[in-house]
């Protein structure tokens, strides 16, 4: 065995060794993982929202790549032309027309309420009222049998004839 002669002590120094913890050090450690937690959560989620943002810019700029290769590979692209819808009521036929080249570029079927005549507009009625103003001005008040409708159409404004005699 070793005698204290034998043995010499050498240069202190530092060592990491594991050590209990006192009742007030886990307290400390247990507040401080619940913080480091939260601070983990809240950078994971900001992560995850950045992948989602550049993976919506991603897919914007692929859908935009894709029309523009579109494009090249057609040599054509989509514009904003003028056009016009021509009917055809005797083959039941609407077309749609560019403006720039009248070129056909759609053709449908009508529908059956497009193929109804439409209501005359109010303006129309008012012309059509005005021309029965005038048949019922030069025919019926003018007849000798309608003496008495005369009368009370010119009372009222109506009647500007004179009746024959």
């Amino acid at each position: 065995m070793a005698t204290t002669e034998d043995v010499t002590e050498g240069k202190k120094f530092k060592r990491m060794l594991p050590c209990d913890l006192t009742d007030q050090e886990m307290k400390k450690k247990g507040k401080r993982a619940g913080e480091m937690q939260a601070e983990a959560d809240t950078v994971r989620q900001e992560m995850n929202d950045a992948v989602a943002g550049h993976k919506k810019d991603l897919k914007e700029i692929n859908g935009k790549l894709r029309v523009l290769l579109s494009e090249l590979e057609s040599g054509k692209e989509e514009r904003n032309v003028e056009c016009f819808e021509r009917k055809d009521f005797k083959r039941k036929k609407a077309e749609v027309v560019r403006t720039d080249s009248n070129e056909v570029v759609e053709t449908r079927t009508m529908e059956a309420w497009e193929l109804q005549e439409k209501f005359p507009q109010v303006s129309d009625v008012k012309d059509v009222a005005k021309q029965d103003e005038s048949v019922w001005n030069d025919d019926v008040l003018n007849d000798g049998d309608h003496e008495e409708e005369r009368v009370a159409a010119k009372k009222n404004g109506r009647g500007k004839g004179k009746g024959k005699k």
